[in-house]
């Protein structure tokens, strides 16, 4: 027996399409709807403005863009990792700051000293006393 694909819809994709079938709506039209609205929505910009510009385009080249606009979860997960390793620790203090967490005085962006060193600094004098 063939794996089949199958896609878990939520309650209301369900009562959606149920009432398509009792308005008359064909299954197999259900099934061909398409499912990629913001690639959808980029497309029709994008033609709409070259036509305005009085661009000819045919199908190809709708397809060829569409393929481009269209983007995977993969490509978003990539995309999120590469914005996080740009968010510096000076990026994260001034949105602090902004919000009112830290006052200015309280951080120094040159201050690169691990915890650990600055714990030595800071309990020299009490050595005897256990912490």
């Amino acid at each position: 027996m063939e794996k089949q694909n199958r896609k878990a819809l939520m309650l209301k994709d369900k009562y959606d399409i149920i009432q398509k079938i009792e308005n008359g709506v064909k299954q197999s039209d259900i099934c061909c709807e398409m499912s990629h609205e913001e690639v959808d929505k980029g497309l029709l910009q994008w033609f709409t403005q070259k036509r305005q510009e009085n661009i000819p385009l045919s199908g190809s080249i709708l397809q060829e863009k569409a393929s481009e606009m269209d983007i995977s979860l993969l490509d978003v997960v990539n995309f999120i990792h590469l914005a996080w390793q740009e968010v510096s620790r000076e990026t994260n203090a001034n949105c602090f700051k902004h919000i009112g967490f830290l006052e200015k005085e309280e951080f120094d962006s040159n201050d690169e000293l691990p915890l650990n060193e600055w714990l030595k600094m800071h309990t020299k004098d009490c050595e005897d006393t256990e912490i």
